[in-house]
């Protein structure tokens, strides 16, 4: 769980803010070999030259669609577990085949829940809960107060999504949004002819 709708999306807004800080300030992103995007775009555009004149207002535009896409998965992620808590007795268990200690457990949900841990102490993860959940294929019968219980991992997995998912993205398209715009007005002050213009439109005749 959290590997997929945290660590993932947190790496991802990650490599989006390096490849998003690069492009501002001028520098040329590293890119793989193989880049999706470079293919797409290439089929987009008949010459080439529009690539490299371009390639800053363009990259905007993908990181600007790619956070949105980010978005709409995070929202729609949390809407599906809150449909799911509501309709069902949906429990959380961990368990790894790693030795993995109650102790390391617990210092990794007290670090995740650092940021909303003072005001919201309920999405927080207590030691009892975390020994109480884990998973051994020894169990083999659960109580209704087991089963209660252990739904107190979702408030802390719900935010964990919120803060290191969908938070990141959020502010990421917002700088996409405001950096496009600026690129695409800098993008058109650098194309040649074009001071003439702006002298002929701001002339008093």
């Amino acid at each position: 769980f959290l590997l997929l709708f945290v660590f993932a999306q947190l790496l991802l807004s990650l490599v989006a803010a390096v490849v998003m800080a690069r492009t501002i300030s001028g520098q040329q992103p590293a890119t793989l070999p193989i880049n999706p995007a470079r293919l797409l775009v290439a089929r987009l555009f008949p010459d080439r030259r529009y690539l490299r004149e371009l390639q800053s207002v363009l990259r905007l535009v993908f990181l600007r669609y790619g956070q949105e896409m980010g978005l709409i998965f995070t929202l729609g992620a949390v809407a599906a577990f809150f449909l799911v808590l509501a309709l069902s007795n949906f429990t959380f268990v961990w368990g790894s085949t790693f030795a993995l200690s109650d102790t390391v457990v617990q210092g990794l949900t007290s670090l995740m829940a650092t940021p909303w841990s003072a005001l919201l102490p309920a999405a927080t993860v207590n030691p009892e809960l975390i020994s109480a959940s884990r998973y051994h294929p020894a169990i083999s019968a659960l109580t209704a107060a087991t089963i209660s219980d252990m739904r107190g991992w979702w408030p802390f997995l719900i935010m964990s999504m919120l803060s290191y998912a969908m938070l990141p993205r959020l502010l990421l398209w917002l700088l996409s949004r405001h950096f496009h715009g600026r690129q695409m007005r800098r993008a058109f002050l650098q194309l040649p002819g074009a001071e003439r213009v702006l002298a002929r439109m701001n002339a008093p005749l």
